[in-house]
């Protein structure tokens, strides 16, 4: 069905191309939208592992010690040999997590993870 009017029919014409490049914007902007949402969260997913590899061997060190504390205890000596190995097993798995906090790619890291991080380099050299 054509309209009549030629005035009507470029109405058409013109609320139809902005309708399309509105469309076309929105999916543009739709598409830049995903873009930083996806890259904010490799930067959070590898920010993520590292805080828990951190707990890791926070709750690591805190095993070897409570292994220490009863390897030198007086009492129930016919423990201490368990003790001992799970000391080991968990003084392995603590140096592996430390290791691999030390290798830490820090070019992915977030603002806040690059802080911290330089708060400690002093330390670490």
């Amino acid at each position: 069905m054509r309209p009549e009017n030629p005035s009507l029919a470029s109405q058409a014409k013109r609320l139809t191309r902005t309708y399309l490049v509105s469309l076309g914007l929105v999916a543009l902007l739709g598409m830049a939208y995903f873009g930083l949402v996806r890259q904010q969260h490799e930067i959070q997913r590898h920010d993520t592992a590292t805080i828990n590899l951190s707990g890791r061997q926070r709750m690591l060190s805190q095993r070897i010690t409570k292994c220490v504390l009863a390897i030198t205890s007086p009492a129930r000596p016919e423990s201490h040999a368990a003790y001992a190995a799970e000391a080991e097993v968990a003084l392995r798995e603590w140096s592996d997590a430390h290791r691999r906090l030390l290798d830490y790619d820090v070019t992915r890291s977030s603002a806040l993870m690059l802080g911290l991080f330089d708060k400690i380099e002093p330390h670490r050299k």
